[in-house]
């Protein structure tokens, strides 16, 4: 599908790809696209520390060095011969306990929800919490049989407990359409063009795998390793033969794997509304949004009976981002405020009202129809 440089740019704004790298090869090379590229990402506000260009049928590499992003991680990406190491194609990356909060690819409500750290753990800022190495050895496109082979996928893949955060790595066979329907290179994999996947990711409660190139077969190939503040999982002599089917031409094929740390914005919600339902249910505050779903406009009651002080009330849309500031001051101890907000300009989905109060952090969902 078409991707506008505009909107390219406010997807990256608006996501929360935190670090990470891609590695890319296609069947054959044209004069828009290169046969091997790979991306390594960490930050948009730090330049790329190292790039080797590549021809059609030579490496690309990428990396950014812990210097280059404020000591909050590393990333390398590389993608053809000659590139790091004996594989071919390969991501290696890592995400320090300094996370840099605004400073990654990271919205704003995703930086909120992550759990505040004890002092502990805040000081060990140059330890990792979370690391992976994903690589395949060959990725072979065989023209007489329509097929390709991923050969000895292999990876390790490290996380800590605690910190709101996951590691993600995934291999796909995917179509970019870009490159076919107005001649430039696709770099973005949208979910439309992924014809096979095998994805595992790593959280807090455990590893899950995912995608239509996932067999229970395929479990052998790993081992996990869990103990009270970390997991860990290596896998390697992963072999899966991808036949394409005849109505997807096969010079249009691609091949990216891919390794991420990111927030778990999935769990990182379910926790944060968990306790919010907790300390409503326990009478520490008075926190409620009515009437939802609503239209066009919602109150929010809210009240701390434990501690008064600075209060900030804000409205995120799904995406993350922040659409509304709705109060920002001193209440009291007990003062019970009801504030209006307005969604009469804003689209119909799911919103997200953040409050910090009284050292707490509450949120509550509401629904615009």
């Amino acid at each position: 599908m078409r991707k506008i440089a505009t909107l390219l740019l406010l997807v990256c704004f608006a996501g929360t790809l935190f670090a990470g790298g891609t590695a890319d090869k296609r069947n054959k090379c044209n004069f828009f696209t290169k046969r091997y590229k790979s991306v390594a990402r960490i930050s948009i506000l730090v330049p790329l520390c190292y790039q080797s260009n590549a021809s059609c049928n030579g490496n690309y590499r990428e990396y950014l060095h812990p210097q280059c992003s404020q000591n909050c991680g590393f990333q390398e990406a590389w993608a053809g011969p000659g590139g790091l190491g004996s594989p071919a194609l390969g991501t290696y990356g890592y995400i320090t306990r300094n996370i840099c909060s605004r400073g990654e690819l990271m919205d704003d409500l995703s930086v909120l929800m992550l759990p505040d750290q004890n002092g502990s753990q805040a000081a060990a800022a140059s330890d990792k919490i979370e690391e992976s190495l994903v690589t395949i050895a060959n990725a072979e496109f065989i023209d007489a049989t329509r097929t390709i082979q991923l050969l000895n996928i292999s990876g390790h893949m490290v996380l800590q407990k605690g910190y709101g955060m996951q590691s993600k790595a995934s291999f796909s066979v995917w179509r970019p359409t870009d490159d076919t329907t107005i001649q430039v290179e696709d770099t973005v994999m949208d979910a439309s063009e992924v014809l096979r996947q095998l994805q595992i990711r790593v959280t807090d409660n455990g590893v899950v795998f995912s995608g239509n190139l996932y067999t229970p077969n395929i479990r052998q190939f790993f081992t996990i390793r869990e103990t009270a503040t970390e997991i860990s999982v290596d896998f390697s002599g992963i072999n899966l033969n991808v036949p394409i089917p005849a109505s997807i031409p096969f010079d249009e094929v691609a091949v990216r794997i891919e390794g991420d740390g990111l927030p778990n914005n999935t769990g990182n919600l379910q926790t944060l509304s968990s306790k919010t339902q907790i300390a409503i249910d326990n009478k520490n505050i008075l926190f409620d949004v009515y009437p939802n779903p609503t239209g066009n406009v919602f109150n929010i009651e809210f009240l701390n009976y434990n501690e008064g002080g600075m209060t900030n009330i804000q409205l995120f849309d799904v995406t993350g981002k922040r659409v509304r500031e709705i109060f920002k001051g001193e209440m009291q101890k007990n003062e019970k405020r009801i504030f209006n907000a307005d969604l009469s300009n804003l689209p119909s989905q799911t919103y997200y009202v953040y409050i910090e109060s009284g050292g707490q952090k509450l949120i509550r969902s509401v629904v615009k129809q």
